[in-house]
């Protein structure tokens, strides 16, 4: 299987179902168990100084939503939300919101899980597929590993390759 599937140059989308049944308890990664463990944590990380409290810089913050004039001009469409304008300052707080007309379309877009909801870290159970996390191989690994991605139900991605030929799967 992985002399098939796995190398990195390969990019060969596969689909497994049920993988991970045994492993999750469902009700760990409900809307509502995110928020009550995770929803009083800052979008912005208030002890970064490179961002003083802004809502616009990428790096300050992971909210996004797909702006489809922006197609040509940036990955996916993507654009960050302006979180003063929301008047959102928490995940709780973009998670109630998606649930609204107004943020509907927003997500948390490839944030990091170590920053945006800890205690789920530790109840991440990596497939034995996804043997590698290609961060452990740069030079300066971070410590983004594993990355969380939230939207509203019913939303998603097509199946595809990873642009940096990266695995992932979605609960």
């Amino acid at each position: 299987f992985n002399d098939e599937y796995s190398p990195p140059e390969k990019a060969v989308p596969i689909v497994f179902e049920n993988l991970m049944d045994d492993v999750y308890d469902p009700a760990d990664w409900t809307k509502e168990a995110i928020i009550k463990e995770c929803g009083h944590i800052p979008l912005i990380d208030p002890e970064d100084e490179d961002c003083n409290g802004t809502s616009v810089s990428r790096d300050c913050h992971s909210v996004r939503y797909v702006n489809p004039s922006r197609i040509d001009q940036v990955w996916a469409g993507l654009q960050n939300a302006n979180l003063t304008e929301l008047n959102i300052t928490t995940l709780g707080d973009m998670m109630r919101l998606q649930d609204t007309p107004a943020g509907s379309h927003l997500y948390l877009h490839d944030a990091p899980m170590r920053y945006y909801c800890p205690p789920g870290v530790d109840r991440i159970r990596v497939p034995k597929y996804f043997h590698t996390d290609y961060r452990h191989l740069e030079e300066e690994p971070d410590d983004h590993f594993p990355d969380i991605f939230i939207s509203n139900k019913g939303t998603g991605s097509p199946l595809h390759a990873d642009a940096h030929m990266t695995r992932f799967y979605f609960q």
